[in-house]
């Protein structure tokens, strides 16, 4: 065996044979007394230490209050301050020379900002050059704020017109219309004009802060006249007399000579279609006598506003009073958010049946059926005392999407109740409708109450919700009207 082996043998066998035990019991380096007498001594100096140091500083502090003499104790620091850079390089060169750096930057950052050269030889750079010589001539005139939606639309309009101009066939008065949400009548009307026309020329007027006589008498003859809204108007005296006003400028004159906002209440439209059905339906009641009549339940659903819903601006028409309006037509005075209260109303030749609709619902074929019809109107024509005859009652509706609906329709077969079905009544026919008249009067009663009311309660909802159960009670038994109103039909068919 050579000494390596045997070394590692001895090694083995050492680890092999070796035994560890725990040194819990030892020794101590010092007998316990000293310990003790240690850790006394170590408390006896921290003490003492801190007295020493305690004195120190109220001595120091006795002599500064006592002389001032605090500057013995401040010690000037000083820090060592570098340059921002300590040269510039150019060319390979490093510059130390302050002010040749500086005109060496100088330079660069002046040919940095400097105009740029255009290329003459370029069509596009010559053509948006003189663009821009154009708009550096306009006066300095503030502009309006203007929202992204109708920058968006500038961007759609400009990219259509220019796909056409190439010689896309896609591209259609239609589809120009419905993608810048604007009418093909205002798409036709700007179809053939270049950018340049499509916008008011402001290149010679300069801002005024007075209307001249001629934007005044043009604002006045607007008045009494649709489609001349403020911004319209403002438009047309931006091209004639060559003069800046904004929108806010015109309402503010308007009011200010007395003028107010009336809205235009439309006539329904009779097309050869609608004239044939209600002739249909005239031939068909052509046999009925009044007491058919009077075993009619009419109903309708309304919303009775404080003043009569304002229609879209254009529609507006600025007049000091609504006999300065030439058209016969019927015009109302506008209140900006006017709260409104939806009426559903039905009524037989002996009794009126309400139903106020609840805040935040809508006239959803949903709400009608499990609001208004089942808990309402079925006991309603069911109960006797309400009706002549409950067999021969007939409900008929104003032809509302909820009530043309199939599910409506189907609920009223299921519960027995006779009704007119979608082919016998014609649609938009408020003159064959009998609760019209109805919600006619209760409407100009309600107003009539919420005028009599002072100052700002006038407006309120809860005002408006109480006078309209007044109205109604008032009107739940007044057999004469509903009998009169049925009997009516016959002279409505022969008009």
């Amino acid at each position: 065996m050579s000494v390596s082996g045997f070394s590692e043998f001895l090694a083995s066998l050492w680890d092999r044979c070796s035994t560890y035990e725990s040194a819990r019991r030892y020794r101590p380096p010092w007998p316990p007394y000293l310990v003790a007498l240690a850790r006394e001594v170590k408390a006896q100096f921290i003490d003492e230490r801190s007295q020493l140091t305690q004195q120190k500083y109220e001595s120091k502090r006795e002599w500064i209050l006592k002389d001032h003499n605090i500057w013995n104790f401040v010690r000037p620091t000083f820090h060592s301050f570098s340059p921002p850079f300590r040269g510039l390089t150019v060319n390979s060169v490093i510059m130390k020379n302050p002010k040749d750096i500086v005109d060496t930057l100088a330079n660069h950052y002046e040919r940095h900002f400097a105009e740029p050269t255009p290329d003459m030889n370029n069509v596009i750079q010559q053509k948006y050059i003189s663009i821009y010589d154009k708009i550096a001539l306009l006066p300095n005139i503030p502009l309006d704020p203007i929202p992204i939606n109708e920058v968006i639309k500038e961007i759609k309009c400009i990219a259509f017109r220019e796909a056409r101009d190439v010689g896309t066939t896609f591209i259609n008065r239609h589809r120009v219309a419905d993608k810048v949400h604007r009418s093909v009548q205002f798409v036709t009307d700007w179809w053939e004009k270049p950018y340049d026309q499509c916008f008011a020329d402001y290149s010679n007027a300069d801002r005024k802060l007075k209307l001249s006589p001629a934007s005044q008498d043009i604002i006045f003859k607007a008045s009494s006249r649709q489609r001349k809204s403020c911004s319209v108007v403002a438009k047309k005296i931006a091209e004639k007399p060559k003069e800046y006003v904004t929108r806010r400028t015109i309402n503010n004159y308007r009011h200010r000579e007395g003028l107010k906002p009336f809205h235009v209440i439309p006539k329904p439209p009779k097309s050869e279609t609608h004239i044939s059905d209600r002739l249909w339906l005239c031939d068909w009641l052509k046999d009925w006598t009044e007491e058919d009549f009077l075993h009619l339940a009419p109903s309708d659903e309304f919303y009775v506003w404080v003043v009569r819903r304002p229609n879209y601006q254009n529609d507006r028409i600025w007049a000091k009073s609504v006999d300065d309006i030439e058209e016969d037509e019927r015009y109302r005075e506008m209140i900006k958010n006017q709260p409104c209260i939806g009426v559903f109303v039905i009524f037989i030749a002996k009794r009126l049946h309400w139903v106020i609709k609840d805040k935040g619902e809508s006239w959803t074929g949903q709400y009608f059926r499990d609001i208004i019809l089942t808990e309402h109107v079925f006991p309603f024509l069911k109960n006797e005392e309400n009706v002549i005859d409950p067999d021969e009652v007939t409900f008929i509706h104003d032809k509302a999407s909820c009530t043309r609906a199939y599910k409506t329709q189907h609920l009223l077969q299921d519960n027995d109740v006779k009704f007119w079905g979608n082919d016998i009544r014609p649609g938009n026919s408020p003159d064959l409708n009998v609760p019209e008249h109805i919600g006619t009067v209760i409407k100009d009663e309600v107003e009539k109450k919420m005028l009599s009311e002072p100052g700002h309660s006038r407006y309120l909802e809860e005002t408006l919700k109480m006078h309209i159960l007044d109205v109604l009670k008032n009107m739940e038994t007044d057999t004469d009207l509903f009998k009169t109103l049925l009997c009516s039909y016959t002279s409505r068919l022969r008009a």
